[in-house]
């Protein structure tokens, strides 16, 4: 079932999509975390299925996560691409080691004793 994302954006906190209750249009959610699969069953009977990296940690709720925003566009390379359209890549400090950290903590205390 495709909701179409010009719909979809504005209703960011509720669960309807273009009027129709997620609840109401979804049939199924299969969940087999042995092969860390999720695929999500729509009341039309379109299907989609995510399948977790062997390398990555099974999580059931990002998988029906990706499932619903699949089911927004019309192939995943139109999903990358509206993806890699709107990113705003940015650079983060590296992070601290946790030694440096507790001494910044520890120091702090001390001062404000």
């Amino acid at each position: 079932m495709k909701f179409g994302f010009e719909n979809f954006i504005n209703c960011r906190f509720t669960t309807t999509v273009m009027g129709l209750e997620l609840i109401s249009i979804i049939k199924k959610i299969y969940v087999n975390k042995s092969k860390k699969i999720v695929v999500v069953v729509f009341k039309d009977n379109t299907k989609q299925i995510v399948k977790c990296s062997p390398e990555d940690n099974f999580d059931t709720e990002i998988g029906f996560a990706l499932a619903i925003t699949r089911s927004l566009f019309d192939s995943k390379t139109q999903m990358r691409k509206f993806i890699a359209s709107k990113s705003v890549i940015t650079v983060d400090k590296p992070a601290k080691e946790k030694s440096e950290v507790k001494n910044n903590i520890k120091k702090s205390q001390k001062e404000e004793k």
